[in-house]
């Protein structure tokens, strides 16, 4: 039972069990689980084919034990690194002018939970995406921002909106310059309110705080929301990666919400 895998109600696939992930790594099947609480990490990893299993526990939150997880069993089982392509840009000084209408947030393609802000401080360019922390960029030319350390890209693309094309792990996304959605107080108070699952029979309530909106569980404890869009918000403490609000006119009567466990759960405003 702990490893049966069921879809979602549209059918599309699920690799969440009961409890446990189950997918591939390199073609070998992997039964994991990860853990987090106040500054600690943990992940467990079984391989079922090979009988093996690996364990991290750290104290150190940002330590990354998803990708050294990866990195043992590439040793374990002789697997080769997956290579990630080099950059090397070289670093030449341009007239910030020159990009500055750059400057600004970008919806990213397939990316409905973050924006990309690209922004300048006392003439030094950062990106940071929503709930990230800010990465320093350099000028390769008056098109193309990059850092080699993390690996980082950002072509520039002349258009109306302007556009950006980001490079990052081997991956490539367009990205549309746009007005980040700023709600006023009246739009929040919208959301405030009880909300009910009938399905996990638990309760969440929503709440203004010093003029932004947070959320309470009894499991999670407090949590704040960002707004990214009129119906769509995110929480910043990761409990709840996304929210959709669903409304009868312009009424707020439930919202949707997904995480790494759930994908729309139906929650109703009472």
């Amino acid at each position: 039972m702990m490893l049966t895998l069921d879809p979602f109600n549209d059918g599309k696939p699920h690799n969440y069990a009961f409890g446990v992930r189950i997918d591939e790594y390199k073609n070998e099947k992997k039964i994991s689980h990860s853990g987090s609480i106040g500054g600690y990490r943990s992940y467990a990893c079984t391989y079922p084919e090979h009988e093996t299993e690996v364990v991290i526990l750290t104290n150190f939150s940002s330590s990354g034990v998803g990708g050294k997880i990866n990195v043992i069993s590439d040793i374990l089982f002789d697997k080769p690194e997956t290579q990630t392509p080099e950059m090397n840009f070289e670093r030449k000084d341009v007239d910030m002018k020159s990009i500055s209408g750059f400057f600004g947030t970008y919806n990213i393609e397939n990316v409905d939970t973050r924006y990309l802000d690209i922004y300048s401080e006392a003439d030094t360019i950062f990106s940071e995406f929503t709930g990230g922390r800010k990465t320093r960029l350099y000028t390769a030319s008056d098109s193309i921002l990059f850092n080699n350390t993390p690996g980082i890209k950002i072509s520039l693309i002349n258009s109306k909106p302007e556009q950006i094309r980001i490079t990052y792990n081997g991956e490539v996304r367009k990205g549309t310059k746009t007005i980040k959605y700023r709600p006023e107080i009246k739009d929040l108070m919208q959301i405030a309110g009880e909300y009910w699952s009938p399905e996990l029979e638990t309760q969440y309530r929503f709440y203004l705080k010093k003029g932004k909106i947070y959320g309470y569980q009894t499991r999670h404890g407090e949590f704040e929301l960002e707004c990214l869009r009129e119906n769509i918000l995110i929480s910043k403490s990761g409990n709840i990666n996304r929210i959709e609000l669903v409304r009868r006119g312009k009424k707020v009567i439930g919202m949707k919400v997904s995480n790494s466990r759930v994908r729309n759960l139906l929650l109703e405003k009472r």
